[in-house]
């Protein structure tokens, strides 16, 4: 985009070239090694990445509480694994799962 203005004595400036891109694609998330609704006998290790080439901020939480992407989950219990990235221009994209671990076995 430049701007040329031009007032009324014919006087005219114009602007800079000014370059800029439209982005009106949200980030996408990929969570892989566990899947929502699955139950494990072993432990886990949820990965999370994000695709984005503008990517201006990312939060990944396990159980609301912040979460290492790669870290390896032992404990039994359910957990709620949620993704959250924005893109610079403000295009946003939220992912969870549930998945739950359960290594006792019965009796």
């Amino acid at each position: 985009v430049r701007v040329r203005v031009r007032d009324g004595a014919a006087n005219q400036t114009e602007s800079a070239l000014i370059a800029f891109t439209v982005d009106r694609t949200p980030p996408v998330i990929q969570i892989s090694q566990v899947v929502d609704g699955s139950a494990y006998a072993v432990p886990v290790t949820p990965l999370v990445a994000f695709v984005e080439a503008n990517l201006a901020s990312t939060s990944v939480t396990l159980d609301g509480q912040p979460f290492v992407s790669g870290t390896t989950l032992t404990a039994d219990g359910t957990y709620v694994l949620q993704a959250t990235a924005e893109d610079r221009a403000g295009n946003r994209t939220e992912q969870a799962i549930t998945f739950s671990i359960d290594r006792t076995p019965p009796v």
